[in-house]
């Protein structure tokens, strides 16, 4: 997958919007941005300077910034993110006190691999 489709939907996922509103403030189909998101489809340029806009994000930086991937041993540039995403959906659902909660946890977890 190319950077910049992948790097569409984490940044998306990041930041908690849902695909049906970036869509919608894009006004374009929930179909078209689907694909945009897993590269059937190339958004033309002045497409994704909007995309950029809408996310707050640079359009080099949508574009050209490096993908993270989650290894064993913490974050490296690669070509997945997706479960970071994810971790960040689940804990935006959660209560600040059950973030707070997940956080201690992860604190734990860090400091007993040190």
């Amino acid at each position: 997958m190319d950077t910049f489709h992948n790097n569409i939907k984490v940044i998306r996922k990041m930041k908690n919007i849902k695909r049906q509103e970036l869509a919608d403030s894009l006004n374009i189909s929930y179909s078209a941005l689907s694909k945009y998101e897993s590269g059937e489809r190339n958004p033309d340029i002045r497409m994704l300077s909007e995309i950029a806009k809408e996310l707050s994000v640079t359009l080099e930086d949508l574009i050209r910034a490096p993908e993270l991937k989650v290894q064993e041993d913490g974050f490296r540039y690669g070509e997945d993110v997706s479960y970071i995403a994810e971790i960040v959906s689940v804990l935006n659902d959660l209560s600040p006190e059950d973030q707070k909660a997940i956080l201690m946890i992860a604190e734990r977890f860090r400091g007993s691999k040190k």
